[in-house]
């Protein structure tokens, strides 16, 4: 009866994706293949409405959104995946909101580079050093089946991901360093280009295309609430600028690197001078809530992950 009521109600779903298509790897999970993301194009088609971040963003100080409507978002700006997912949306009618992290434009994500150099074939060293920052670390030491060589990408996931928990809080310039330090004793493989983050004229490109409108997600893709207040006032203000030069029109839109906030990181979002942001928590957006905490829902590489949500929350 709840889900009854619910339904025709002023809410919206917003979809959260990194990137479609098939990599070599996805210890991250980052990935939904392009036939199910197209099957999820289907069903936005047969059972709701779409919008643009902004439409929903404008209609919430007026009563909230359009009942059944669904916003789609993707994260983190991957060339390739813009490349492969535009002409889905202009066939569709589907509009999408791009998150830049600007540091990045035209580069490997930190994340990436990692998981890379774990995922060589080679046989990996005894123990790996463990970053602290500042020059401090610990060594990690593996069990047999880590180090083989031949393993898979996949048989290392566990290892990538403890090893990406302690590459997350450092500095840009620590973690660099510790990057460093890394690919002296992993070989790796060699950069794949799902991994690259779209150029500054690719988003040109984007942004002219009707299609796309475009964010920012951070100068470096940190931690929020884990800096210093002047340095979040930095990694916000720095990104829209960037942006801004590059696409020579106003950037407005945020979504919160690595999903991470708090009461704090809002205010300085919306000092900065944004006018909405998009969190990685799952939930429905309604006119009550905050434009500065807006929920997004991430679907699975499922092929009716994305009909589910929509028959379960509009």
């Amino acid at each position: 009866m709840t889900w009854l009521r619910s339904r025709g109600r002023a809410r919206a779903l917003i979809l959260g994706y990194h990137r479609v298509g098939t990599p070599g790897s996805d210890p991250y999970g980052l990935s939904v293949s392009e036939a199910t993301f197209e099957r999820h194009l289907d069903a936005i088609a047969r059972f709701a409405r779409t919008a643009s971040l902004s439409e929903v963003a404008d209609a919430l100080p007026r009563g909230g959104p359009s009942p059944g409507t669904v916003v789609l978002t993707f994260d983190d700006a991957y060339a390739l995946t813009l490349r492969r997912v535009e002409p889905l949306l202009r066939t569709h009618r589907v509009p999408a909101t791009v998150f830049v992290p600007t540091a990045l434009l035209d580069a490997e994500p930190w994340w990436d580079r990692l998981a890379r150099l774990l995922s060589t074939r080679q046989t990996l060293p005894a123990e790996l050093p463990v970053p602290l920052g500042r020059d401090r670390h610990l060594h990690r030491r593996l069990r047999g089946e880590e180090r083989q060589a031949g393993m898979t990408p996949t048989s290392r996931t566990d290892l990538i991901l403890d090893m990406y928990r302690a590459f997350r809080p450092l500095s840009r310039k620590d973690r660099i360093a510790a990057l460093e330090e890394l690919a002296a004793v992993c070989a790796g493989t060699e950069p794949c280009p799902e991994t690259r983050v779209a150029s500054a004229d690719e988003l040109v490109a984007l942004d002219g295309s009707e299609t796309f409108e475009i964010g920012s997600h951070s100068v470096t893709h940190p931690v929020l609430p884990e800096l210093p207040v002047d340095v979040q006032r930095t990694e916000l203000g720095d990104s829209r600028e960037t942006l801004e030069a590059i696409l020579g029109h106003p950037v407005d839109l945020f979504s919160y690197p690595n999903g991470a906030r708090d009461p704090g990181t809002d205010r300085v979002v919306e000092e900065a001078g944004y006018r909405v942001a998009c969190t990685s928590a799952s939930g429905v957006v309604t006119h009550r809530s905050s434009r500065f905490a807006l929920p997004r829902f991430w679907p699975e590489d499922c092929p009716d992950a994305v009909e589910k949500v929509i028959r379960r929350w509009l």
